[in-house]
């Protein structure tokens, strides 16, 4: 793991930030999980509005549920400074069903170096995230 960031506030906020990069593929990937457990999480266009601020997306979500959680799923690509290369961002807000709790997930990959090519598989990629973003449990 490359880079990590950390910050709890009581039992009703905490915020993780981490990174990683395969240096051979000329991939980075950073993801940042945010939690809250506060009333505001039940204001869901909010908290997509904050989301997509934070991600520079302009669109809509798909909705959908797994386990006792609802989710609110999107993707965004965007091309960056050089003109050539795209970072490539999946998030989603997360609700518990049962509680008020709520978790903000961003997924992002990029090539490392913008200055050389690299292939990112965006089927895979999708896959992984939704993958992590499933595997996240609200303790009721």
């Amino acid at each position: 793991m490359d880079k990590m960031y950390y910050e709890k506030h009581k039992d009703y906020f905490e915020d993780i930030n981490f990174g990683e990069s395969n240096k051979k593929e000329n991939i980075a990937y950073f993801v940042r999980i945010t939690y809250e457990n506060k009333a505001i999480t039940n204001n869901i266009d909010t908290n997509l509005k904050l989301l997509s601020n934070s991600v520079n997306y302009n669109g809509h979500y798909t909705e959908f549920q797994y386990e006792d959680k609802i989710f609110y799923y999107a993707k965004n690509e965007k091309l960056l400074s050089n003109g050539k290369s795209k970072a490539y961002t999946f998030f989603s807000y997360i609700k518990s069903n049962k509680s008020n709790q709520g978790i903000e997930f961003i997924y992002g990959v990029s090539c490392l170096n913008f200055k050389q090519k690299c292939n990112i598989d965006l089927t895979k990629e999708e896959k992984n995230a939704k993958k992590f973003m499933k595997s996240i449990e609200f303790l009721h």
